[in-house]
């Protein structure tokens, strides 16, 4: 990838020096020539295939390491050595970022695909091997029951799912079907999911104080983990257990009753929430986009449309807010810098976004709208075209630093600018959004 990159870097300097030239002749004025580096707001424009080599060459090249016990990660931050140690989910995560990448291959860089698959595999390699030992059960390394959330392991099965799809290694499959089943064995509520009446508790029972957490980060990831060994095994028994989660989230952590279910300058059409948990109704974006992509797994496409409704429209956590607009359309949360928990929640939600596209779920609307995050996300790009969580048009202070950078903070504009087609991106299909 790194000698495709560069061969591409060539003809762009090339055309850039030609263009910059007939400029010059025909008294053109030329950009100034702080350019990539100064602090003055750049001329907004979309980003374009070219774009994303650049972007995810930038990445790797701030936060792809070797790890210390074997495999490669994707470490903490830029001149690390490794990923935060109590950085579970974060690091699974943007293992999912690099499926992002192999799946955006596919169209854009098929020559280089054993490239990007090796990266995987070393990524899961990374992982296993570099894992805190606390979190490993008595199964083996790729036992990781004794991580008491539910959500964690299920975000794992969901990146090693696709990791087995990808490579072909047994063990991640082997990984992935064990911890789905240590969540579903130990995170059932009282009461069971005989009937489907009740959901997946967050964690297990943490003393006599506990009261479980029933919540959508649990309920939704094991609905999307469930479809994906499904697709793989054919097992039956995923897909049931599957369903029957997707019943009760969806009876009990999504309602358009909240403003009578109207959408924020759009009252024609109709915007569900998805509450956080059933005791906590904030809004948080991850959480609608694990939602709409367990509703388009379950092939309820009218849910998943009213799902991304409100993540476009309605978002309305005071802590969070949108931080702007650009083109028109509202820009998503700035979750904060410095590796927090919530840094990377903007790119869970486009891929959530991007899935049902691929899928003719959503509407042209959401195409355009998943755009205009990530063209705002771009136009507040480093030199190195590395870009963090702050998307806020038109403000210098957005710009993303060149040093200092967390890797879960920038993790979630890669995951929208893979999963989210760039315009008139060649060879890109969008035959299948409405």
């Amino acid at each position: 990838m790194k000698m495709l990159v560069q061969s591409k870097l060539k003809r762009v300097c090339v055309l850039s020096l030609f263009i910059a030239a007939i400029g010059c002749l025909l008294g053109i004025p030329q950009a100034s020539a702080q350019g990539e580096s100064g602090m003055h707001v750049r001329k907004p424009r979309p980003w374009d295939a070219y774009d994303t080599y650049r972007a995810w060459t930038g990445f790797n090249r701030d936060f792809y390491v070797k790890g210390t016990a074997g495999g490669s990660v994707f470490a903490d931050q830029q001149g690390g050595t490794g990923f935060c140690r109590s950085c579970w989910w974060e690091e699974v995560e943007e293992i999912e970022a690099a499926e992002d990448g192999y799946d955006w291959a596919r169209i854009h860089d098929a020559a280089d695909l054993p490239k990007y698959r090796d990266e995987i595999e070393q990524l899961c390699k990374g992982f296993v091997a570099n894992m805190a030992p606390g979190f490993k059960g008595p199964g083996g390394p790729l036992d990781w029951s004794h991580d008491n959330f539910n959500d964690d392991l299920n975000w794992g099965v969901m990146a090693f799912s696709r990791a087995y799809r990808i490579t072909r290694d047994p063990n991640w499959l082997t990984a992935a079907k064990m911890n789905f089943n240590t969540v579903w064995n130990r995170a059932q509520a009282p009461g069971g999911l005989g009937a489907g009446q009740s959901g997946l508790i967050q964690s297990q029972p943490h003393g006599k104080n506990w009261k479980p957490n029933l919540d959508s980060p649990v309920n939704f990831t094991f609905v999307i983990a469930g479809n994906m060994l499904y697709d793989i095994t054919r097992n039956p028994e995923f897909k049931t257990r599957a369903d029957k989660v997707y019943q009760w989230a969806m009876a009990n952590l999504y309602t358009t009753s909240v403003g009578g279910g109207v959408c924020n300058g759009a009252p024609g059409l109709t915007c569900a929430k998805i509450y956080d948990a059933t005791h906590g109704h904030s809004d948080y974006t991850y959480n609608y986009g694990i939602a709409i992509q367990a509703a388009t797994r379950e092939h309820d496409r009218r849910k998943a449309e009213y799902i991304a409704n409100w993540l476009m429209y309605n978002s309305n956590n005071p802590n969070y807010p949108y931080v702007g607009t650009y083109e028109g359309y509202n820009i998503l949360p700035n979750y904060r810098q410095g590796g927090k928990n919530d840094s990377g929640y903007n790119g869970i939600a486009l891929r959530g976004v991007g899935y049902a596209l691929r899928h003719g779920v959503l509407k042209q609307r959401h195409l355009a709208w998943a755009r205009a995050n990530v063209a705002a996300a771009w136009n507040n790009r480093n030199r190195d075209a590395v870009m963090w969580n702050n998307w806020t048009p038109n403000d210098p202070a957005a710009r993303t630093p060149d040093a200092h950078l967390y890797s879960w903070d920038c993790s979630a504009a890669f995951a929208g600018i893979f999963e989210i087609p760039a315009p008139h991106a060649v060879g890109q299909d969008e035959s299948q959004v409405h």
